[in-house]
């Protein structure tokens, strides 16, 4: 048996192994990313009336929130539109702690605390980050399917490159005829499609992969000229 079928005996088998995870990771993702879109179309909490006033710095707007919850880890200060509420978030890992204050820009009145770990939303991020196991089991399923993603990827790029330069256009270009089987379309949908989203999908694996590998996000800074202490 040749390299290249070796190759693409692996890339098939790894794929029916992980094609399950990694659908489910990538369709809650989806839906993570447009959560405040989403939101927005029933929580008003989080628009302002604009005032022509100076709105609070991250040092203040910190320090109102730290009155809730003054024994948490701030993560992250956001700070949208001129309406839009400061959304201070906090999160702790053990204990697991994942919720965020919302202030008025303006004042620095508290408006809502919203907790991350309940509701619709909480579980689409279990799901996508732990397929809704255990979070010790979850997150290690999770984190060695997106790294074996990451290796179907490598393998599809190097099974996408023709034997014969003449064939390169067949992998760029949907080429049919009305003599063309289904067996050559989904062959050509896979090949073409993927062509053009690998790259993408590699990034968004590999930072993945940073998230859920401390190892990973080491090796990943220290090549950065990072020196900081990483927080776990």
């Amino acid at each position: 048996m040749n390299l290249r079928k070796i190759i693409f005996e692996l890339h098939k088998i790894l794929g029916l192994t992980t094609g399950i995870v990694v659908f489910i990771v990538a369709i809650t993702g989806c839906c993570w990313a447009f959560r405040d879109e989403i939101e927005s179309l029933y929580d008003d909490y989080k628009k302002v009336s604009p005032q022509n006033e100076p709105i609070l710095t991250p040092t203040v707007a910190k320090m109102y929130a730290k009155e809730v919850f003054p024994n948490n880890h701030i993560h992250g200060t956001l700070f949208k539109k001129a309406d839009d509420a400061i959304e201070v978030i906090f999160y702790d890992p053990q204990p697991e702690f994942y919720q965020s204050v919302f202030l008025n820009p303006y004042t620095g009145k508290v408006i809502q605390v919203d907790d991350h770990l309940s509701g619709f939303f909480a579980f689409i991020l279990k799901g996508h980050m732990r397929l809704w196991l255990p979070k010790e089991i979850g997150e290690q399923v999770v984190g060695a399917s997106i790294l074996i993603f990451m290796v179907i990827i490598l393998s599809g790029i190097f099974l996408w490159i023709p034997k014969k330069r003449k064939n390169l256009k067949q992998r760029l270009r949907f080429s049919w005829k009305d003599t063309t089987r289904w067996k050559r379309k989904n062959f050509d949908l896979h090949t073409i499609i993927g062509f053009y989203i690998c790259s993408l999908a590699l990034i968004l694996a590999f930072t993945g992969s940073v998230m859920s590998y401390n190892w990973m996000k080491y090796v990943l800074y220290k090549s950065l000229g990072e020196t900081r202490k990483l927080r776990s």
